[in-house]
This record gives C-alpha cells, sequence and structure tokens, in this order.
C-alpha cells in the first residue's frame, strides 16, 4: 500500500488513544508536542503510575482527560484522530469500524492497513524535521534511518532558523519575489551552516553581509546570534 505524506496541524484539534501500553503511552507523548486542544485516554486497565505522574500537570490543565473504559462512538464527536492501541485486535477494529463510520482519521497500531494513517518516525534536529517511512516492512531499519537522518538535518539546522528569521525582513522590503529567490538561494552555503553550528558568528556575518540587501544589516547580527542553536539531532519514535 503507498500512503499520502502530510503533517497534520492539531491545534484545536481532538484527539483519542485507546489503549495505554508501551505503545499507547508512546502515541501520547507523541501528540502533544503537537498542541491538540485535548487528549481523551481510555483503557479498562489501571494507569501505569509513572505514566499518571507524567502526566499530571496535563491533567490538571484540562489537556488531557482520562477514562477507564472502551471507546464509545459518542467519543469521536468532535473528534480529529484516533489511536487504536489496546491490546486487543478485535477491540482495534471495532475502533477502526467507528471511526471510518464518523469520517474520523484512526491509526491502528497492531494492523495499520484496517486504518487511514500511519504514522512515520521522525528525525529532528532544530527546525528541521524529515518524516519517513518503510511502509510496515522493517521498523528496525527504520531506527537505523531515523538516527542516521537526524545526523545530517544537525547540519543544517542553524542555518534553517536564520533563514525563517530573515525572511519576514527581507518580504517586508517589498522586492520581486525573484530578488528574493536569489538571495535565499545564495546564502544555502555548506560554510554558513558550518559556521552557525560552531556558533562562530563573526564568520557567518562575514559570509552574509555581502549577500544580503543593505536594508536588513542593522539586524543580520542579532538573526545570526539567534541561529545559534543546539543543534544536537533527535530521533523521535512514532
Amino acid at each position: 500500500m503507498r500512503y499520502y505524506p502530510l503533517f497534520l496541524n492539531l491545534a484545536d484539534r481532538r484527539c483519542i488513544v485507546a489503549g495505554l501500553g508501551d505503545v499507547g503511552r508512546r502515541k501520547c507523548r507523541g501528540l502533544l508536542p503537537a498542541g491538540p486542544a485535548s487528549i481523551l485516554l481510555l483503557d479498562t486497565a489501571p494507569l501505569d503510575a509513572d505514566f499518571e505522574r507524567e502526566i499530571a500537570p496535563l491533567l490538571q490543565a484540562g489537556r488531557i482527560a482520562i477514562a477507564r473504559r472502551v471507546l464509545a462512538d459518542a467519543d469521536l464527536d468532535g473528534c480529529f484522530l484516533v489511536f487504536a492501541a489496546t491490546g486487543s485486535r478485535e477491540e482495534n477494529q471495532r475502533i477502526a469500524a467507528l471511526c471510518r463510520a464518523r469520517g474520523v482519521l484512526c491509526n491502528v497500531v497492531d494492523a495499520p492497513a484496517s486504518g487511514d494513517c500511519i504514522v512515520p518516525s521522525l528525525a529532528v534536529s532544530g527546525g528541521l524535521m524529515a518524516a519517513f517511512s518503510t511502509q510496515g516492512q522493517s521498523p528496525a531499519l527504520a531506527r537505523v534511518v531515523k538516527h542516521e537522518l537526524a545526523a545530517a538535518l544537525g547540519k543544517w539546522a542553524g542555518l534553517a532558523q536564520f533563514l525563517g528569521l530573515l525572511r519576514p525582513a527581507l518580504l517586508e522590503l517589498g522586492q520581486p519575489s525573484s530578488e528574493n529567490a536569489v538571495v535565499f538561494r545564495s546564502l544555502l552555503r555548506e560554510d554558513l551552516a558550518d559556521a552557525l553550528r560552531r556558533g562562530d558568528v563573526p564568520t557567518a556575518l562575514a559570509i552574509v553581509r555581502p549577500l544580503t540587501p543593505m536594508a536588513v544589516h542593522d539586524g543580520l547580527e542579532s538573526m545570526l546570534a539567534g541561529s545559534v542553536t543546539d543543534s544536537q539531532p533527535s530521533g523521535m519514535s512514532a
């Protein structure tokens, strides 16, 4: 099966994780950085004590709710995404069927083809994020690729941050988009990326100034200093 890759905006969305074993807890942790409006956690078994302590502040803030029962059809009202991660294949299939009938996206952890989506592995470094999948063929290979890709992204993390800071300042000048494109392409340099990774702002500034309009020069040093990020790569498991 071939999948269509995309990133989802979960802000102001409601999500559900059904099943709070190792996989379900991992799904919950993966959701949190995306900032959904709320996450409903469902399981008939007692909650893992360490996990309960981990999410206690989120429970108090109302970002997470817990119910010790199976998923009901009414739970899907206003729901955007469901993870079927129970220890029962039959229950996961029941959840998938309910979601399909209601038009709610569902990830079935033990039978991905039964759901609507799979969650890729993520390689993250600074502001760069790459998502990829072996389409279920080899989770072990995905782990290897994830760490290698995260290390490669680390080279460019600082430059990505700088370009993100420069972009609005450059667009405010009102130059033709073709001229802006020339500037951005000229900044895609390994020596600039290396200088930012080393935290060498003077060298980075010397590279950037001749390549950018004078109107943005006053802000370049602060932009570059703000782009000296902790570019230690990280691999995030889905």
